[in-house]
């Protein structure tokens, strides 16, 4: 009984270590176990790489003779593109060439040179040759994002990297859309576009936010806000400040706003400094006549300039020396030689009338007063007081509106060390 019942628990143990022996772990069936998924960046169990080969993995070190590897959509190694053998380059296209010229240039549109890594496959961007006269740069690595954009598969150019190629350049760039243009919230020199952001940003001058192109600040980048102070000549009329600003930079036009050159982004007028072109002739910054340059901004004729202006019941202080510098020499009203130092003035009336002019002089000084009319020439003399030295001089004549005046003090002797002098016009 007992023999027995040792062969029955013999028997049951064999058939159990039997059936353990059968079994096998599956680690694809243990608890919480997720499939490979392609394109997450990370390689997983099953996939040979991930966007591209791991690092050290090449043609080479999986059993080709060289060429270069990629990797596919499915994450498996795509040899495509990998030499299998040494006939790349004998001109005859063999199983698995895309090409073969038989020239071994890789320069060309069929790389062949086989011993220095041709493929015999027809030149692409990303193969890692220059193609000349198509290809500028080629590094191989199919990046679009590096200082030559190669992933032809996906726009890579083969050409160096540059502002507006639709690739961002990675530290370079901080946006490329494909344009120069500005205002699309990538600047033509691919900076992201964020002024009126409240932020001082990199390259700004201002920002405050209120997305207002007419204040100190305009920072309306949306609409051209450029995030730089206020300047006349910036194509934005600061409020308070301007009444004009096209943007062109441009005093010559109706709103000089060259102000980096005197432009003051007011409507262009006469005396304003700027010769308005195709309304003005001239434009010495004031509307005094005399001067060369009219009240009207138009040439003015005459051989003299005066250098300034008076006005009805007006006076000016000056100085005058022999040895000053001399306009007029001779006048038409006068034999005498007046080639010593002269002042000239010009005057003007609104309306007719009875104008007298003195002329109050030193005491040690010979000053000589002479009146022009119409132009600033010595021929138009049409008055002339010359008393003895140290007398002063008056000339009443009867103005006309309308009519430019020329009052001419000459230095006929001047022995004082001031040569001062004192003009006055008087009106009735």
């Amino acid at each position: 009984m007992v023999h027995r019942l040792g062969v029955v628990v013999s028997v049951l143990l064999w058939i159990s270590i039997a059936g353990l022996a059968q079994c096998r772990f599956d680690p694809d069936a243990t608890v919480g176990h997720t499939s490979a998924v392609c394109g997450n960046g990370t390689v997983e169990k099953g996939e040979d790489c991930e966007e591209t080969p791991s690092k050290g993995v090449t043609c080479k070190s999986i059993g080709f003779l060289g060429g270069t590897l990629a990797c596919a959509d499915d994450c498996t190694y795509d040899t495509s593109r990998c030499v299998a053998t040494t006939t790349c380059g004998n001109g005859v296209l063999d199983f698995g060439e895309g090409c073969d010229d038989g020239n071994h240039d890789n320069t060309d549109a069929c790389p062949d040179d086989g011993p220095n890594g041709g493929i015999c496959q027809l030149a692409t961007c990303g193969d890692g040759f220059v193609w000349a006269g198509q290809e500028t740069c080629d590094d191989g690595n199919q990046d679009n994002t590096d200082a030559c954009p190669d992933d032809g598969a996906h726009g890579g150019t083969c050409q160096p990297a540059t502002c507006g190629d639709g690739l961002v350049w990675v530290g370079h760039e901080g946006c490329d859309d494909g344009n120069h243009g500005s205002g699309d919230g990538c600047s033509g020199s691919c900076a992201l576009e964020s002024c009126g952001n409240g932020v001082v940003d990199n390259g700004e001058g201002c920002d405050d936010g209120n997305h207002d192109n007419t204040d100190a600040c305009p920072d309306d980048g949306a609409n051209g806000g450029t995030c730089q102070p206020a300047t006349c000549g910036d194509g934005f009329v600061w409020a308070g400040q301007e009444t004009c600003d096209d943007g062109n930079r441009d005093n010559t036009d109706n709103c000089p706003d060259d102000g980096a050159n005197g432009g003051t982004c007011q409507p262009a007028i006469c005396g304003d400094g700027f010769v308005w072109s195709g309304h003005e002739d001239c434009d010495d910054g004031n509307i005094f006549p005399g001067d060369g340059c009219s009240s009207s901004c138009a040439t003015e004729g005459g051989t003299c300039v005066a250098s300034g202006f008076i006005s009805c019941d007006g006076s000016v202080s000056g100085t005058v020396h022999s040895s000053d510098p001399n306009q007029v020499d001779t006048y038409s009203c006068t034999p005498a030689d007046e080639s010593n130092g002269d002042v000239i003035y010009s005057f003007a009336t609104d309306t007719d009338q009875s104008v007298t002019i003195d002329l109050t002089v030193d005491m040690m000084d010979d000053l000589d007063l002479f009146l022009l009319r119409g132009v600033c020439d010595p021929d138009n003399c049409i008055g002339r007081s010359g008393n003895a030295v140290g007398q002063n001089e008056s000339i009443t004549f009867a103005a006309e509106h309308g009519v430019t005046y020329f009052i001419v003090v000459e230095a006929y002797s001047t022995t004082s060390m001031t040569g001062d002098f004192t003009l006055s016009v008087s009106c009735q």
